[in-house]
């Protein structure tokens, strides 16, 4: 996996990867045509995410897309044949749903579908996991600068404009490391699963996301006080920040955050729907 990865950071600026799988393409604008036509039915969010969901449960998905994951992600790779057939179903269905834009740089399929499967891993327990809020993911090589904020980003959810942003160079080194507990990618997907989750009035992650924060935040008082704690200090900005930390913990340092936060994890599982200690079908 190292070696993939360095290899798109090294050429990031200048080299277009061969786009994959002209099945898997084709798979896409299918999913896509499916669903802007049944957007046009008067449902709800969740009813047309599971027609949508439904027409797509006999394709099959390119060989090459499942050699990428089995290569370079290693919670795709992990899980059961059953767990990853359902994977790749929603991350075609994902990628279907999002433009991904880049910005100084060329189109990179590899990157997009990694990115789209770190939305996958962390929805993957949950029904509601397509990001409708969401539209555009813009992709940079590096930091950007962000004029609104007046400063530099490696990431951020721009709810109003509904998009988005990643650093590329960033977000592979999140996917190289799996074990650091810094994951830009998992980091910025849980900011538009918040996002998302009150935009559509999702009761279940709203209530489960209060319970959670009740207990974050005798942490974030604990790690203001400088105590030495397990979650980095950044954790302790604000309720969503926290979350958006122990997410990647979660995910990439499960066994000793559990150990570290007993408290915490266990709200973690239930708002999320699973446990990567589990790691051939870690949904509950």
């Amino acid at each position: 996996m190292e070696e993939f990865i360095q290899l798109i950071l090294d050429d990031i600026q200048t080299t277009t990867l061969q786009a994959y799988i002209p099945p898997f393409v084709l798979f896409v604008i299918l999913a896509l045509f499916a669903w802007l036509i049944n957007s046009l039915f008067d449902t709800n969010l969740n009813e047309r995410l599971a027609w949508f969901t439904s027409q797509f449960s006999s394709r099959n998905v390119d060989p090459q897309v499942q050699k990428l994951l089995e290569k370079n992600f290693p919670y795709y790779s992990s899980l059961d044949e059953k767990a990853k057939n359902k994977f790749l179903k929603r991350l075609a269905i994902f990628m279907g749903m999002k433009t991904f834009v880049p910005r100084a740089m060329d189109l990179n399929e590899s990157i997009n579908l990694l990115i789209g499967a770190t939305a996958v891993q962390l929805t993957f327990g949950l029904n509601n996991f397509a990001f409708f809020s969401f539209e555009k993911i813009l992709i940079y090589p590096s930091s950007y600068y962000s004029s609104i904020r007046d400063t530099y980003h490696k990431g951020e959810v721009n709810a109003r404009l509904r998009i988005i942003v990643l650093s590329a160079k960033h977000f592979l080194e999140g996917v190289q490391d799996e074990k650091d507990g810094l994951n830009l990618g998992l980091h910025e997907m849980s900011h538009a699963m918040q996002v998302h989750a009150i935009s559509s009035l999702d009761k279940r992650f709203i209530n489960r996301f209060s319970k959670w924060q009740a207990i974050a935040e005798k942490e974030i008082m604990l790690i203001k006080q400088g105590n030495n704690h397990f979650l980095r200090e950044y954790a302790a900005t604000n309720a969503e920040e926290m979350f958006a930390v122990c997410v990647e913990n979660f995910f990439e340092r499960p066994q000793e955050f559990k150990l570290a936060l007993p408290d915490l994890y266990g709200p973690m599982k239930g708002l999320l729907n699973q446990d990567p200690l589990r790691v051939n079908n870690p949904v509950l």
